[in-house]
């Protein structure tokens, strides 16, 4: 490691090295298990309640009969930052796992493929999209 450089250690989860890279099944199963005990839930929670104020003037908004296709200018700014809790979510986990961001797509794509695990890639992709 170059003079300088910090570095943070992170311990490769063991499920992760037993399976290897190509258990799509278990990778999905790790990544679900992640996001259901750890901190997932408590930051969905603490973003809906520091985007409230959006989510209620676009509510407001849609009530007075706002055209169709216009959106409460706030509501961007929620999902750029839910985009971004998503993304340090998913980077947290594949650090955790010990894989490059190279390796972490292509199991991330290989599993969308999948018809076992298919579905939770496909619900965190369409959580990401405006």
């Amino acid at each position: 490691r170059p003079a300088g450089s910090a570095s943070r250690m992170v311990d490769r989860h063991p499920d992760a090295e037993r399976s290897g890279v190509d258990d799509i099944a278990a990778f999905a199963s790790r990544l679900s298990a992640y996001l259901e005990e750890g901190q997932w839930e408590t930051l969905l929670n603490d973003f809906a309640s520091d985007h409230s104020d959006a989510f209620q003037a676009c509510i407001d908004e849609m009530l007075e009969h706002r055209p169709a296709g216009e959106h409460h200018h706030g509501l961007y700014e929620a999902y750029t930052d839910f985009v971004k809790l998503t993304e340090r979510t998913l980077d947290e986990f594949r650090v955790a796992e010990g894989l490059s961001q190279p390796e972490f797509l292509n199991l991330c794509q290989r599993a969308q493929q999948s018809e076992e695990s298919g579905s939770l890639f496909e619900a965190l992709l369409s959580a990401t999209e405006f």
